[in-house]
């Protein structure tokens, strides 16, 4: 179940990449209001994330029965100095624009693939 959302993410991620865009980096960062995380670092806690959901789902990253997943997500957010909240208040923000979400999505992708271009290398 977990792998089929993993797909779906990607496919969602790079159709609504293919579809819209055409913000520039600068332009974007200038729409963003106070207390949003920065395209940069949102992309950096997503790309965090997708790969924390890739060793739960490959069970590299062990969830016992009595522990929630939530918990490793905690320590995605402490790694980069945030709160729920915040990384809540940041998604919704970005999904209420979705110009602007497709551009942190399209760097999110890179991410990844940079990082499994690495890992291909060693």
């Amino acid at each position: 179940m977990r792998s089929s959302c993993v797909v779906a993410f990607v496919l969602v991620v790079f159709g609504s990449g293919v579809f819209l865009g055409g913000c520039s980096s600068s332009a974007v960062q200038n729409k963003i209001p106070e207390g949003i995380l920065s395209v940069d670092s949102m992309v950096s806690v997503l790309v965090d994330l997708q790969i924390l959901e890739a060793g739960i789902d490959l069970n590299l990253v062990s969830v016992a029965a009595d522990q929630h997943s939530s918990n490793h997500y905690y320590a995605v957010f402490k790694d980069h100095h945030i709160t729920r909240a915040q990384y809540d208040s940041s998604m919704s923000y970005y999904s209420a624009h979705p110009e602007i979400l497709s551009k942190v999505y399209e760097k999110s992708i890179a991410g990844l693939s940079e990082k499994q271009a690495k890992l291909v290398k060693h």
